[in-house]
Protein backbone atom coordinates (compact mmCIF):
# COMPACT_ATOMS: atom_id res chain seq x y z
CA UNK A 1 0.00 0.00 0.00
CA UNK A 2 1.05 3.68 -0.67
CA UNK A 3 3.35 6.05 1.41
CA UNK A 4 0.65 8.73 1.39
CA UNK A 5 -2.72 5.87 2.33
CA UNK A 6 -1.21 4.07 5.13
CA UNK A 7 1.25 6.48 6.78
CA UNK A 8 1.97 10.09 5.14
CA UNK A 9 4.08 12.63 7.21
CA UNK A 10 1.71 15.34 8.40
CA UNK A 11 2.77 19.01 7.21
CA UNK A 12 5.01 19.99 10.18
CA UNK A 13 7.30 17.37 9.33
CA UNK A 14 7.47 17.73 5.56
CA UNK A 15 6.85 21.09 5.25
CA UNK A 16 9.27 23.83 4.23
CA UNK A 17 10.18 27.47 3.38
CA UNK A 18 10.11 26.89 0.36
CA UNK A 19 12.49 30.42 -0.28
CA UNK A 20 15.10 28.40 1.39
CA UNK A 21 15.08 25.76 -1.14
CA UNK A 22 14.72 27.62 -4.53
CA UNK A 23 17.33 30.57 -3.38
CA UNK A 24 19.86 28.17 -1.66
CA UNK A 25 22.90 27.51 -3.97
CA UNK A 26 24.17 24.22 -5.04
CA UNK A 27 25.77 22.40 -2.07
CA UNK A 28 29.35 21.64 -2.49
CA UNK A 29 29.77 17.77 -3.56
CA UNK A 30 30.77 15.82 0.05
CA UNK A 31 29.32 13.52 2.30
CA UNK A 32 27.94 15.11 5.64
CA UNK A 33 27.22 12.87 8.96
CA UNK A 34 26.35 13.32 12.09
CA UNK A 35 25.30 11.35 15.46
CA UNK A 36 23.31 12.36 19.07
CA UNK A 37 22.88 10.28 22.15
CA UNK A 38 19.68 10.53 24.41
CA UNK A 39 18.99 9.62 27.95
CA UNK A 40 16.63 7.03 28.90
CA UNK A 41 13.21 8.09 29.37
CA UNK A 42 11.23 5.21 31.05
CA UNK A 43 8.29 7.21 30.77
CA UNK A 44 7.62 5.93 27.39
CA UNK A 45 7.43 2.04 26.05
CA UNK A 46 11.41 0.77 25.30
CA UNK A 47 10.45 0.48 21.70
CA UNK A 48 9.24 4.18 21.08
CA UNK A 49 12.56 5.17 23.52
CA UNK A 50 15.51 6.70 21.19
CA UNK A 51 18.63 6.29 22.92
CA UNK A 52 20.64 7.44 19.36
CA UNK A 53 20.89 7.91 16.24
CA UNK A 54 23.48 8.49 13.44
CA UNK A 55 22.76 10.05 9.77
CA UNK A 56 24.67 10.19 6.29
CA UNK A 57 24.03 12.40 3.50
CA UNK A 58 26.28 11.54 -0.09
CA UNK A 59 24.83 14.90 -2.19
CA UNK A 60 26.88 13.56 -5.45
CA UNK A 61 24.76 10.14 -5.31
CA UNK A 62 21.56 11.62 -3.79
CA UNK A 63 22.04 8.89 -0.64
CA UNK A 64 20.73 9.49 2.34
CA UNK A 65 21.02 6.40 5.45
CA UNK A 66 20.30 6.79 9.43
CA UNK A 67 20.35 4.18 12.08
CA UNK A 68 18.00 5.05 14.78
CA UNK A 69 18.39 2.53 17.95
CA UNK A 70 15.81 2.20 20.93
CA UNK A 71 15.73 1.32 24.06
CA UNK A 72 14.45 -2.59 23.29
CA UNK A 73 14.09 -3.97 19.84
CA UNK A 74 10.56 -2.48 17.37
CA UNK A 75 8.08 -5.38 17.92
CA UNK A 76 7.37 -5.99 14.42
CA UNK A 77 3.80 -7.01 15.70
CA UNK A 78 2.80 -3.70 16.63
CA UNK A 79 0.67 -1.80 14.29
CA UNK A 80 0.18 0.95 16.22
CA UNK A 81 3.84 3.29 16.06
CA UNK A 82 6.05 4.45 13.17
CA UNK A 83 9.71 4.98 13.23
CA UNK A 84 10.61 8.67 10.73
CA UNK A 85 13.66 10.31 9.77
CA UNK A 86 14.13 13.10 7.74
CA UNK A 87 16.65 15.79 6.47
CA UNK A 88 16.35 19.45 6.35
CA UNK A 89 17.64 23.00 5.57
CA UNK A 90 17.23 24.67 8.97
CA UNK A 91 19.59 24.80 12.40
CA UNK A 92 16.82 23.65 14.15
CA UNK A 93 15.25 20.82 12.03
CA UNK A 94 11.96 22.06 12.33
CA UNK A 95 10.80 21.99 8.38
CA UNK A 96 12.48 18.86 6.65
CA UNK A 97 12.62 18.67 2.99
CA UNK A 98 12.72 15.36 3.04
CA UNK A 99 11.56 12.18 5.22
CA UNK A 100 11.42 8.24 5.39
CA UNK A 101 8.58 6.49 7.51
CA UNK A 102 8.11 3.14 8.08
CA UNK A 103 5.55 1.02 10.48
CA UNK A 104 7.10 -1.13 13.18
CA UNK A 105 4.92 -4.13 11.79
CA UNK A 106 6.41 -4.00 8.37
CA UNK A 107 9.42 -5.09 9.31
CA UNK A 108 11.16 -4.59 5.16
CA UNK A 109 8.86 -1.97 4.42
CA UNK A 110 9.47 2.16 4.06
CA UNK A 111 8.62 4.34 1.85
CA UNK A 112 10.01 8.54 1.34
CA UNK A 113 8.98 11.58 -0.29
CA UNK A 114 10.63 14.95 -1.00
CA UNK A 115 8.87 18.45 -1.23
CA UNK A 116 9.90 20.03 -3.96
CA UNK A 117 7.05 23.58 -3.75
CA UNK A 118 4.59 24.88 -2.29
CA UNK A 119 1.85 22.23 -2.42
CA UNK A 120 4.52 19.94 -4.40
CA UNK A 121 5.82 16.16 -3.42
CA UNK A 122 7.25 13.57 -5.12
CA UNK A 123 5.25 10.52 -5.79
CA UNK A 124 5.91 7.95 -2.22
CA UNK A 125 9.00 6.16 -2.94
CA UNK A 126 10.64 2.82 -2.13
CA UNK A 127 13.04 3.16 0.38
CA UNK A 128 15.11 0.44 2.76
CA UNK A 129 14.61 -0.72 6.05
CA UNK A 130 16.39 -3.22 7.91
CA UNK A 131 16.15 -4.13 11.52
CA UNK A 132 18.65 -6.05 13.48
CA UNK A 133 17.63 -5.86 17.63
CA UNK A 134 17.17 -2.34 18.88
CA UNK A 135 18.87 -1.11 15.67
CA UNK A 136 16.41 0.08 12.65
CA UNK A 137 18.29 1.43 9.45
CA UNK A 138 16.62 3.52 7.32
CA UNK A 139 17.83 4.64 3.49
CA UNK A 140 17.19 5.92 0.50
CA UNK A 141 18.78 7.77 -2.78
CA UNK A 142 17.00 9.48 -5.61
CA UNK A 143 18.51 12.24 -8.25
CA UNK A 144 16.26 14.88 -6.76
CA UNK A 145 18.27 14.50 -3.42
CA UNK A 146 21.61 15.62 -5.43
CA UNK A 147 23.08 18.59 -3.83
CA UNK A 148 21.11 19.84 -1.57
CA UNK A 149 21.96 21.66 1.12
CA UNK A 150 21.05 19.70 3.82
CA UNK A 151 22.64 20.73 7.38
CA UNK A 152 20.33 18.98 9.66
CA UNK A 153 19.03 15.21 10.29
CA UNK A 154 16.05 14.10 12.65
CA UNK A 155 14.23 11.05 14.02
CA UNK A 156 11.08 10.22 15.05
CA UNK A 157 8.74 7.40 16.95
CA UNK A 158 4.53 8.53 16.05
CA UNK A 159 1.28 6.60 16.77
CA UNK A 160 -0.41 5.60 13.72
CA UNK A 161 -3.80 7.60 13.44
CA UNK A 162 -7.26 5.86 12.51
CA UNK A 163 -8.24 4.72 9.08
CA UNK A 164 -8.43 5.50 6.39
CA UNK A 165 -6.00 8.27 6.53
CA UNK A 166 -3.84 6.52 9.24
CA UNK A 167 -1.96 9.99 9.45
CA UNK A 168 0.93 9.96 12.00
CA UNK A 169 0.06 11.56 15.28
CA UNK A 170 1.92 14.83 17.17
CA UNK A 171 3.18 15.45 19.65
CA UNK A 172 5.43 12.74 18.93
CA UNK A 173 6.01 9.98 21.33
CA UNK A 174 10.00 10.59 21.38
CA UNK A 175 12.38 12.34 18.80
CA UNK A 176 15.69 13.75 18.31
CA UNK A 177 17.26 16.21 16.06
CA UNK A 178 20.91 16.94 15.73
CA UNK A 179 23.27 18.76 13.05
CA UNK A 180 25.46 17.14 9.99
CA UNK A 181 27.83 18.46 8.23
CA UNK A 182 31.36 17.17 5.99
CA UNK A 183 34.44 16.52 6.91
CA UNK A 184 36.83 19.02 7.89
CA UNK A 185 38.96 21.24 5.13
CA UNK A 186 42.24 20.23 4.45
CA UNK A 187 45.04 22.56 3.83
CA UNK A 188 47.07 22.13 0.90
CA UNK A 189 51.44 22.07 1.45
CA UNK A 190 53.43 25.31 1.09
CA UNK A 191 55.15 25.07 -2.67
CA UNK A 192 58.31 25.16 -1.08
CA UNK A 193 60.04 24.81 2.75
CA UNK A 194 59.47 28.24 4.79
CA UNK A 195 63.23 29.96 5.12
CA UNK A 196 62.00 31.05 8.57
CA UNK A 197 61.24 29.72 11.40
CA UNK A 198 57.85 30.33 12.82
CA UNK A 199 57.04 29.55 16.45
CA UNK A 200 54.95 27.59 18.04
CA UNK A 201 51.42 29.14 19.29
CA UNK A 202 50.93 28.50 23.08
CA UNK A 203 48.14 26.13 23.08
CA UNK A 204 44.59 27.94 24.52
CA UNK A 205 44.10 25.85 27.83
CA UNK A 206 40.75 24.17 28.08
CA UNK A 207 37.21 26.06 27.81
CA UNK A 208 33.42 25.04 28.43
CA UNK A 209 30.64 26.82 26.35
CA UNK A 210 26.92 26.06 25.83
CA UNK A 211 25.24 26.24 22.62
CA UNK A 212 22.62 29.12 22.72
CA UNK A 213 19.40 26.99 23.40
CA UNK A 214 16.61 28.04 21.34
CA UNK A 215 13.33 29.80 23.17
CA UNK A 216 10.73 26.94 24.69
CA UNK A 217 6.87 27.30 24.19
CA UNK A 218 4.87 24.35 25.98
CA UNK A 219 1.36 23.94 26.73
CA UNK A 220 0.76 22.79 30.41
CA UNK A 221 1.20 19.05 31.46
CA UNK A 222 2.94 17.91 28.46
CA UNK A 223 6.63 16.67 27.92
CA UNK A 224 8.81 17.92 25.48
CA UNK A 225 12.59 16.80 25.05
CA UNK A 226 15.43 19.41 25.15
CA UNK A 227 18.65 18.93 23.33
CA UNK A 228 21.73 21.61 24.51
CA UNK A 229 25.03 21.26 23.08
CA UNK A 230 28.23 21.68 25.58
CA UNK A 231 31.70 22.13 23.76
CA UNK A 232 35.07 22.51 24.48
CA UNK A 233 36.77 25.37 22.18
CA UNK A 234 40.10 25.37 24.17
CA UNK A 235 43.12 23.58 22.42
CA UNK A 236 43.37 21.52 25.52
CA UNK A 237 40.86 18.17 27.37
CA UNK A 238 38.67 19.26 29.71
CA UNK A 239 38.23 16.93 33.04
CA UNK A 240 34.42 15.16 33.08
CA UNK A 241 31.68 17.58 32.65
CA UNK A 242 28.46 18.13 34.74
CA UNK A 243 25.33 19.99 33.20
CA UNK A 244 23.06 21.57 35.31
CA UNK A 245 19.61 22.60 35.00
CA UNK A 246 17.56 24.85 37.64
CA UNK A 247 14.46 25.68 36.49
CA UNK A 248 11.75 28.06 37.58
CA UNK A 249 8.83 27.43 40.12
CA UNK A 250 6.49 25.24 38.62
CA UNK A 251 8.97 23.90 35.68
CA UNK A 252 9.15 20.17 35.71
CA UNK A 253 12.37 18.68 34.81
CA UNK A 254 13.38 15.04 33.98
CA UNK A 255 15.85 13.69 35.71
CA UNK A 256 14.58 15.37 38.43
CA UNK A 257 18.51 15.71 39.74
CA UNK A 258 18.64 18.40 37.45
CA UNK A 259 22.48 16.77 36.43
CA UNK A 260 23.90 15.52 33.64
CA UNK A 261 27.11 14.03 33.51
CA UNK A 262 29.03 14.00 30.09
CA UNK A 263 32.69 12.54 29.93
CA UNK A 264 35.92 14.44 29.41
CA UNK A 265 35.68 17.23 26.19
CA UNK A 266 38.17 17.03 23.65
CA UNK A 267 39.70 20.03 21.99
CA UNK A 268 37.08 21.21 19.51
CA UNK A 269 34.69 18.20 21.02
CA UNK A 270 30.97 19.40 21.70
CA UNK A 271 28.38 16.58 22.75
CA UNK A 272 25.10 16.97 22.25
CA UNK A 273 22.67 16.03 25.58
CA UNK A 274 19.11 16.02 26.20
CA UNK A 275 16.21 16.52 28.94
CA UNK A 276 12.80 16.08 29.22
CA UNK A 277 10.86 19.48 30.22
CA UNK A 278 6.66 19.96 31.76
CA UNK A 279 5.08 22.52 32.87
CA UNK A 280 2.70 21.98 35.81
CA UNK A 281 -0.24 24.27 36.40
CA UNK A 282 0.70 26.65 38.51
CA UNK A 283 4.17 27.78 36.13
CA UNK A 284 3.91 31.20 34.85
CA UNK A 285 3.46 32.30 31.73
CA UNK A 286 7.23 33.21 31.37
CA UNK A 287 9.76 30.92 33.43
CA UNK A 288 13.46 30.12 32.80
CA UNK A 289 16.20 27.00 33.33
CA UNK A 290 19.28 27.80 34.17
CA UNK A 291 22.01 26.02 32.75
CA UNK A 292 25.55 25.36 34.17
CA UNK A 293 28.42 22.87 32.76
CA UNK A 294 31.11 22.48 34.98
CA UNK A 295 34.43 20.67 34.97
CA UNK A 296 37.69 20.60 36.66
CA UNK A 297 38.63 24.44 37.07
CA UNK A 298 36.04 25.29 34.20
CA UNK A 299 32.15 27.04 34.11
CA UNK A 300 30.23 27.95 31.29
CA UNK A 301 26.23 29.35 31.84
CA UNK A 302 23.53 29.83 29.76
CA UNK A 303 19.42 30.23 30.18
CA UNK A 304 16.56 28.90 28.42
CA UNK A 305 13.14 30.84 28.21
CA UNK A 306 10.20 28.24 28.64
CA UNK A 307 6.85 30.20 27.18
CA UNK A 308 3.28 28.84 28.52
CA UNK A 309 0.87 28.11 25.93
CA UNK A 310 -2.80 28.38 26.09
CA UNK A 311 -5.24 25.37 26.00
Amino acid sequence: MSYVRRYPVPTVILGVAVALLALAAPAAAEVRTGQITSAVDEMISGEADLLGATASYDSTTGSVTFTVTTREAPLLTDETLALGVGLATGATCTDPLMAIAGRFDEEGTATWRERLGPGVETEPMPAIKSISGAITTLSASGSTLENRPYVCAQAFVAEIGPAPEERLKEPFLDEVSFPISGPPKSIPPPSSPPTTTIPTPTPKPAALAIGTPHPLKLRTGRWRKVVVEVSDPGDTATGPVTLKMKASAGVVLKPRSGRLKLPALQPGQTRTVGFRVKLAAKAKARSTIALTATAPGLIAKASMMVRALGG
